[in-house]
């Protein structure tokens, strides 16, 4: 008996088949023959066969007969709205809470943290920073996201300055940033690597999602801020998860389906919508592209090591990889959801693989295919 992991919405006129991957002949694959005796109780069936020791090649090779599979289906009932934990992206008032203490007590490493974060131009704008907003984010012939990210990088600084020293200078600082875009950002445009704006979709999120308890921000534009949100950045990352711009489902790196999934899930808390949030755990569990976690981890070895889909590429962004499922986890962590520990803690295989390879370690390596 095999039991899905996770809820599996159906979708109507679509056909679904079952693929089982195994490293030796302890499962048969092909099912019931035609030729069998007594012939074949299902005739409607196809089976295939593709690649070899547990992993799919390129190709699919159609086989005669099928496996007979009984299949009990459940009325799928979509979580309830809420109530999300607010603050609950990358930071909650818990962390809040330990840094300000700690800091207070001169404890190590958060003091030498902090020092970081306030000799850092990202952490020393008070009201010094003017906002850079425009209407238009570009990537692709024409680039200009940096005039997004380092807005953003300052914006969050300065959150953190006010949470961790309570001088609303710098909750003032953030305030001005997020107003700022929240009233000019009207479209993110480009090239096919326009999706790659959602890299900073989810870091704007987490700012807002700290500043919201701040008193200095007005109720209306904080939801002005949320509308924009939902405006520039839900229509790219969920078309691209769901059409991948016409190519192959596992046509593009990981590291392009993380970061629509940060986006979705990161919006859908702030704006305490759970249709996003779940459109993107759903992915996690069961996606058809690379995000899904057992196409993001291709290959499991011996001593529990992920080997990660980019890590034959290079390791700026098999790490990239790592830093962008590492805040999809904490954010559903941080609203009661343990993604860290699915399927026996695959995620910790994925970054203990690339962490032990960047780290000069030998490593074992089986080659990855896409399907095209």
């Amino acid at each position: 008996t095999f039991t899905f992991k996770a809820p599996i919405v159906l979708q109507p006129n679509t056909v679904y088949a079952f693929d089982l991957g195994t490293t030796a002949d302890v499962f048969e694959m092909l099912g019931i023959r035609d030729a069998a005796a007594g012939g074949n109780p299902y005739t409607a069936g196809t089976a295939y066969t593709s690649g070899s020791s547990g992993a799919g090649g390129g190709t699919i090779t159609t086989q005669t007969g099928d496996r007979v599979f009984q299949v009990n289906l459940a009325a799928y009932t979509p979580p309830s709205a809420g109530p999300f934990v607010h603050p609950g992206l990358l930071n909650t008032d818990a962390d809040f809470e330990r840094m300000r203490t700690n800091v207070a007590r001169g404890s190590q490493p958060w003091l030498a943290g902090y020092q970081a974060l306030t000799s850092s131009w990202m952490g020393q704008q008070n009201g010094g920073w003017s906002p850079h907003a425009q209407a238009t984010i570009t990537r692709g012939a024409t680039n200009d996201t940096s005039i997004l990210y380092n807005d953003i990088a300052v914006a969050y600084g300065s959150a953190l300055r006010w949470k961790v020293s309570g001088d609303t200078a710098y909750a003032d600082q953030a305030v001005a940033i997020l107003n700022a875009w929240g009233y000019t950002f009207t479209s993110i445009q480009g090239d096919t690597n326009v999706n790659l704006i959602n890299l900073y979709g989810y870091q704007f999120a987490c700012v807002a999602e700290v500043m919201r308890s701040y008193s200095g921000w007005a109720a209306a534009d904080f939801a002005q801020f949320k509308t924009m949100m939902n405006n520039v950045f839900i229509g790219e990352a969920t078309g691209f998860l769901t059409y991948h711009n016409g190519t192959a489902y596992d046509h593009y790196w990981v590291n392009w389906d993380l970061c629509a999934m940060n986006d979705i899930y990161a919006i859908g808390v702030l704006s305490d919508n759970s249709s996003l949030t779940t459109i993107a755990t759903d992915y996690f569990y069961n996606g058809l592209g690379t995000g899904c976690i057992d196409r993001t981890v291709t290959f499991l070895h011996p001593g529990y090591l992920g080997q990660g889909q980019e890590i034959g590429r290079d390791q700026g962004h098999a790490s990239l990889d790592v830093s962008q499922i590492g805040p999809f986890c904490q954010m559903a962590w941080n609203q009661g959801v343990d993604l860290y520990g699915y399927e026996n803690n695959r995620v910790l295989a994925l970054a203990e693989y690339t962490a032990k390879y960047n780290l000069w370690q030998d490593v074992p390596f089986a080659p990855y295919y896409s399907s095209t």
